[in-house]
């Protein structure tokens, strides 16, 4: 993400990034790797973004089970914590904002989470005399929102543009399914709160394992070394790769490139609010897609060239480490185990 903000920061307005982890039963807030989020927020002062630069992510633990996040956010002590430690350590911004990762709790239910939502405003409004300014993340079928009361308590809506319930037959965004969901919360959250998460990573399959989560320039270069090429799916409208690695497993990728960007660009309103997510996995040739001409229009390009990879940072490792990450600087580097 840092390399990203540097290589990109001339089209970037916002960085959404991990700030805080809940979802332990008893309220607690756990701030997230302090020291890099203060190096983002130096590098989005070095940048220049505009607006407030930083929006920080609240993101629930793995292990927490929709129910028991449930039981966290209900009326009681345990929420009454969570309030004010959230109150405490958002005051300290200038302007105090606070976004919600749901993507794994679409079912939770949205009266519970209207209600636990107003609490957290009321809280700070009272404790830190200032207004929160929310906003949650979520897949397009989150029955939440489906709740107009809870949609007019957020100042953003992300919807992210992939499904995380895919498989090696299925693409993470088909085109006709991004389409019909694309259309779905367009009725349901205004034009002017609704940022739509364009996927730009690969989604892997090795041999039966779990799925797992990839930049593109690292999907490439494991496909490179077992001579593999991606294959354009035009059913599903992305990428393909498929190849046996040095341990002779099946792999099976889906590449959320800037060919299935540029078909999800052609089916949202013009100056639609889009994030690329994640920001430093993506096929660096969305950024010439996503550059806008002089009059606010998306480039219209055609994806012929080779794919420049040579900005791109890849890291490889094996057994347990620990890696204190400081920023960049020039001519230096060094990781610290």
């Amino acid at each position: 993400a840092l390399t990203g903000m540097r290589a990109r920061g001339g089209q970037l307005v916002r960085v959404m990034a991990d700030a805080f982890l809940l979802g332990a039963a008893y309220g607690t807030v756990v701030p997230l790797w302090e020291n890099r989020n203060l190096a983002l927020d130096e590098l989005a002062e070095e940048l220049d973004l505009p607006g407030e630069g930083i929006l920080p992510v609240a993101r629930i633990t793995a292990s927490t089970r929709t129910d028991e996040l449930a039981a966290l956010l209900s009326p009681g002590p345990t929420l009454e914590r969570l309030a004010s430690e959230l109150a405490d350590l958002l005051s300290r911004e200038a302007r105090p904002e606070l976004c919600i990762n749901l993507e794994e709790h679409p079912r939770l239910d949205p009266i519970l989470l209207r209600r636990a939502l107003s609490r957290l405003k009321y809280v700070m409004a009272t404790q830190a005399g200032r207004p929160l300014g929310l906003c949650l993340i979520a897949t397009p079928d989150a029955g939440f929102w489906r709740d107009p009361e809870l949609v007019t308590l957020l100042e953003r809506a992300v919807v992210l543009g992939f499904r995380s319930d895919s498989s090696p037959l299925a693409a993470p965004a088909p085109q006709d399914w991004f389409e019909t969901a694309v259309t779905e919360v367009r009725a349901l959250i205004p034009a002017e709160k609704l940022v739509v998460a364009l996927g730009t990573f690969a989604r892997s399959w090795q041999g039966q394992g779990w799925p797992e989560r990839l930049g593109y320039a690292e999907a490439l270069s494991h496909a490179d070394r077992s001579g593999a090429m991606p294959v354009m799916d035009a059913g599903a409208g992305a990428s393909r790769l498929r190849f046996l690695d040095a341990e002779r497993q099946v792999n099976d990728l889906w590449l959320m490139d800037a060919a299935s960007m540029h078909n999800q660009l052609a089916v949202l309103d013009p100056g639609q609010a889009v994030a690329v997510w994640p920001l430093g996995y993506e096929d660096p040739a969305i950024w010439r897609i996503l550059q806008a001409d002089a009059q606010g229009r998306l480039a219209q390009i055609l994806l012929e060239e080779k794919v420049d990879l040579s900005q791109q940072v890849l890291t490889e490792a094996g057994g347990p480490a620990i890696a204190a990450i400081t920023p960049a600087r020039t001519g230096r580097r060094f990781v610290l185990l």
